[in-house]
This record gives structure tokens, C-alpha cells and sequence, in this order.
């Protein structure tokens, strides 16, 4: 039934619907199968690659086969990556809570590269903000570190101050300064002593 509906979005959609019935039913098998050669669209394979980790959590041989069919999605398969790579990160999530940071360095590495061609500075950022909260600390701060030295630096303000919680009001403090330099700053602006 599903194989008959004509649209990919909406083909995929039902087929991830089914990834999610089958898993809950235990069948990862059957589930595997439609989530790799089933789904027309990369993202959405994404998000049944997504259910099928968090269905078997700590199931290594899941995650491994989850992860090398992901990886096998680039670049070819990620062909609109503003709109498809936020599934990827989901993933990445997924497979983080599952089996650890070290399982997803192939991927996030994928993710990374592509992002990088977004031509949204705004939507580059978002992307890779995302992905500084699923990678490695180093890494992460490294990603956050890329965002804050471009032209969407404000996306990334939330997750810095996750990681560094004292720095976004140490730099208030430095713009800012104390009160009394605010006050005269205040009295000049406006000509009222």
C-alpha cells in the first residue's frame, strides 16, 4: 500500500510511520529493510535510522549497520543539505545516547563537510550548533568556535553559554562596563546629566 503513493515526501513519511510500527513490534529486521530500501529521501531515511536506534538502545550491531548506511547517504543521496541535514544530527543524537560519541565521528565528519556548503549563513549555523551539542566536547567547542567567528555568531550564543556558562555575562560586563561608566554613557546619549 504504501509503494503506491506517488509523492516521495509523503512516501516517505508513511514508510517511517512503518519503521516505527514494525519496531515497536519488535521486528528490526523488517524495519531495516524498509528504512534502507524503501525511503526515497535521504532525510527521512535519516529519521527511521533514528527510530531504529533508539527502538534497540545499546544494540551495537544496529547502530553499526545504522551508521554505515547513513554515511553511504553522502553526498549523493543528501541533495537539498539546508533542508536534510538536521535529520542527520537527530541521528547522530541517537546513536550518541545508544553507543557513544566515538560511534558517530564518520558521520558528524559527513555532516560537517556538507554543512559547510550552505550557502544560509543563518541555517549553516543552526546545523552546525546542532552539532556541537551531539559531538565530542573538543570537537564541539571547535564547532561553536567556527559559528562565533561568522555572520550568524548570534546562533550559537545559547549553546555557548551551555558550555561556558560565566563568558556571555563576562562579555556583557566588557561592553557594558559598570554601572556608573553605563549611567555617563546614558547621560551622553540622551544630554541629560
Amino acid at each position: 500500500m504504501v509503494r503506491n503513493i506517488l509523492a516521495p515526501a509523503s512516501r516517505a513519511r508513511a514508510c517511517v510511520a512503518v519503521v516505527k510500527a514494525l519496531s515497536d513490534r519488535g521486528d528490526v529486521a523488517a524495519a531495516f529493510e524498509i528504512a534502507a530500501n524503501e525511503i526515497p529521501t535521504a532525510d527521512h531515511m535519516a529519521q527511521a535510522f533514528t527510530v531504529l536506534v533508539r527502538e534497540n538502545p545499546g544494540d551495537e550491531s544496529v547502530v553499526a549497520e545504522v551508521t554505515r548506511r547513513a554515511e553511504s547517504l553522502f553526498p549523493a543521496r543528501v541533495t537539498h543539505p539546508d533542508q536534510q541535514l538536521m535529520a542527520f544530527v537527530h541521528l547522530l543524537r541517537a546513536i550518541v545516547d545508544s553507543a557513544g560519541p566515538a560511534a558517530t565521528r564518520g558521520l558528524a565528519d559527513r555532516v560537517e563537510d556538507l554543512a559547510a556548503g550552505i550557502e544560509s549563513a543563518d541555517r549553516q549555523a543552526q546545523i552546525l550548533v546542532a552539532l556541537s551539542r551531539t559531538v565530542e566536547p573538543v570537537r564541539g567547542r571547535r564547532l561553536l568556535a567556527r559559528v562565533l567567528g561568522g555572520p550568524a555568531w548570534t546562533v550559537a550564543l545559547g549553546a555557548l553559554h551551555e558550555v561556558e556558562p560565566g563568558v556571555l555575562p563576562a562579555i556583557a560586563e566588557e561592553c557594558l562596563g559598570d554601572d556608573s561608566r553605563r549611567g555617563a554613557g546614558d547621560a551622553r546619549l540622551t544630554g541629560v546629566p
